[in-house]
């Protein structure tokens, strides 16, 4: 029989053997400590994203749409100072009113597609119809000849490239 004794940490448990049998063994409570801890913070993080700090702190966002209309509508803003008094009333521009109309608009039904979007759209519609009224050879003839096109054009790109390292 060994007179020395294994100590070994598994896992969060303190175990002794001897001669290859446990003999005793124990919860760490520090390592029960950190797992804990850990699984406070990774909770905390998950809940506590910059979206959720914002739906929070703005009653889940209706507080930044009363303002948007009150500043679209024109409605006078009169600001609390610090002192108890009341500022002056400020009546939104136009500018300011236009832009925040612009925003609730773009809140309710969304944001439009851009137009050169649209352009583009309606170009590849013309193509495709363009396409279609040709016929089968004269579909092989383009594709032979762009594919011609694109075969010499590779080819001056390689000898203009062996041109330079010379």
């Amino acid at each position: 029989m060994s007179v020395f004794k294994k100590l070994a940490v598994q896992g969060g448990v303190a175990v002794v053997r001897e001669d290859g049998k446990v003999v005793a063994s124990t919860h760490i409570k520090a390592h029960e400590e950190v797992a804990m801890r850990k699984k406070r913070t990774a909770e905390s993080i998950k809940r506590e994203t910059w979206r959720s700090v914002m739906r929070r702190l703005t009653n889940d966002g209706k507080d930044v749409m009363e303002v948007l209309y009150n500043l679209a509508m024109g409605t006078a803003v009169v600001a609390q100072l610090p002192d108890g008094r009341v500022s002056e009333p400020v009546i939104p521009s136009p500018e300011v009113r236009r832009a925040a109309a612009v925003d609730l608009l773009h809140m309710l039904h969304g944001k439009p597609v851009a137009q050169t979007e649209v352009a583009r759209a309606a170009q590849e519609a013309e193509d495709v119809a363009q396409y279609a009224a040709l016929s089968d050879e004269e579909l092989k003839r383009i594709l032979e000849n762009s594919a011609w096109d694109k075969a010499s054009a590779k080819r001056m790109e390689l000898s203009e490239g062996e041109e330079k390292e010379d």
